[in-house]
């Protein structure tokens, strides 16, 4: 089975605004001031609105990877795989051996050894994207 058959898409996108949602420009400035650092961590209670105002802020014109976490994604291989899949989504041109690599060791029946997929997607993100990118990582 082709490994990118097992991506859940849904996963990769940002919920929709209801449409009585509030429009809180505020709060979207000042979470686009996540890039000013390497990362940020938006934390508060259930129905706070994290993935609301996280989603507003995906809706803007920010290059934004969204990747809704689940207990399942605590496998190495479907997070990394969720996440490649996530990357391409937003960097189109991004080189595919991570994948390659990743579903090469899943046919001949073995676990990835996920140092050289993770290296190889950094120097592929390192070589295609050049602003600021944000990655999203939703009920982490």
């Amino acid at each position: 089975m082709n490994a990118s058959s097992l991506v859940v898409r849904t996963k990769l996108t940002p919920p929709r605004p209801h449409k009585r949602t509030l429009a809180r420009p505020r709060l979207t400035q000042r979470l686009l001031e996540a890039l000013d650092y390497r990362l940020t961590l938006v934390q508060a209670g259930a129905g706070y609105g994290k993935s609301t105002a996280l989603a507003a802020l995906a809706a803007g014109d920010q290059a934004c990877v969204w990747y809704h976490l689940d207990g399942e994604d605590a496998d190495p291989r479907r997070f990394l795989l969720h996440l490649l899949h996530g990357f391409r989504q937003v960097v189109p041109n991004l080189s595919e051996a991570p994948l390659v690599m990743l579903e090469e060791w899943e046919r001949n029946g073995r676990s990835a050894p996920w140092p050289p997929v993770i290296d190889a997607l950094s120097n592929a993100l390192a070589e295609h994207v050049h602003a600021p990118l944000l990655l999203i990582l939703d009920d982490a």
